[in-house]
């Protein structure tokens, strides 16, 4: 058997369907002080996004052949500890024509959003799961909207908001823009015109909308638009520019956002010439704390996202392997009784000297 078989016949024994994905590939994550991880799945296929449900499942694009097309939508459930994976819907094969590109997993709910990021008439932007009916047989798809070269959606409560390349799909120019998406109507509405390749988006608690400039053109940042502004553009028609950010937050080579409970902003990034890393933007500050990066060219954050109190990473390796890895903060060492016990003993003894007029 041959590499290639092997490494075949490993990623299909490892996405079948409620088996255990017993392969240990662990990556190159370094972690920066005060930072440890944990890896909770290893998957020998790359992956093009994940998102939680409530529950704490994993749901991602993954693909049951090495190095071919994201295909599939693959929950990990939490109660297994991630070692039993059921398959949510497939769209297609290598060899199959209708074969996809998976761009995002978004879970909203009951519901899962797969984003196709192909162009032309298989480029359904948003495709809908009804994900309380994964039991076999897998349910059919429901196309919402075909928006080509997709590349993130985030809700804020019922809303939907997409950051998409539609429009330079033809000519791969820097035509990126952040569209509002109407889920009853299916239409959608331009809202931030970027001058951008695709970037990452979030909303915040308060509907401020932030946008992570890819750093492919000239400029690199990460803007933040206040809510009215964001609720001008969609009742007005007239989209804003990146001129019109509240706030700009320096960087470049933004592939993914998550966002934190307080106020805190986790960016997955590319700077010039170097490898992927992680950094957390305090939104109130500005404040930047470095957490993480990789060591190896070519190895990048397939997805990241926030979830019960812990930063989760996919890291996609360049021969399409990939971890789930939990990142969180060294917590302070909490003081014990005895070492409660011996400074107030320590502090009893002081006032004793001093009572006495004994010199230190």
């Amino acid at each position: 058997m041959n590499i290639i078989t092997a490494l075949r016949a490993a990623s299909l024994a490892c996405a079948a369907i409620a088996l255990a994905p017993a392969c240990a590939l662990a990556q190159a994550l370094t972690v920066d002080h005060g930072f440890e991880q944990h890896t909770i799945l290893s998957l020998p296929v790359g992956t093009g996004g994940f998102d939680f449900d409530s529950a704490g499942n994993i749901l991602y694009i993954g693909s049951s052949e090495i190095n071919s097309a994201d295909t599939q939508v693959v929950q990990a459930t939490k109660a297994s500890h991630y070692n039993t994976l059921n398959l949510i819907a497939d769209y297609g094969s290598s060899t199959n024509p209708v074969s996809t590109y998976g761009a995002f997993v978004t879970v909203d709910g009951n519901k899962v959003y797969y984003g196709d990021s192909v162009a032309g008439p298989r480029g359904d932007g948003d495709i809908e799961v009804n994900y309380d009916r994964i039991i076999n047989p897998t349910p059919a798809p429901i196309p919402v909207v075909n928006m080509p070269d997709d590349f993130d959606l985030v809700f804020s409560g019922t809303a939907a908001f997409v950051s998409a390349d539609i429009r330079g799909a033809a000519s791969f120019a820097a035509d990126n823009s952040v569209y509002s998406l109407n889920l009853s109507t299916h239409k959608y509405k331009d809202i931030l015109d970027t001058g951008d390749y695709s970037g990452p988006i979030e909303i915040t608690a308060s509907g401020e909308l932030i946008y992570g400039e890819s750093g492919y053109g000239s400029g690199g940042g990460i803007y933040i638009f206040s809510a009215a502004s964001v609720d001008k553009a969609i009742s007005t028609g007239t989209p804003m520019t990146l001129s019109d950010a509240a706030k700009v937050i320096a960087d470049k080579g933004n592939g993914a956002f998550a966002l934190g409970p307080d106020n805190e902003l986790f960016s997955a990034f590319t700077p010039d010439k170097a490898t992927d890393s992680v950094t957390e933007y305090n939104l109130l500050t500005g404040d930047a704390t470095p957490i993480c990066s990789l060591a190896n060219e070519g190895d990048y954050f397939s997805g990241m996202q926030y979830f019960d109190g812990e930063l989760t990473l996919a890291e996609t390796d360049d021969s399409s392997f990939t971890d789930f890895i939990d990142v969180a903060a060294i917590p302070e060492p909490a003081a014990t009784p005895l070492a409660i016990s011996a400074l107030i003993l320590i502090a009893a003894l002081g006032r004793n000297r001093l009572h006495l007029g004994v010199s230190a």
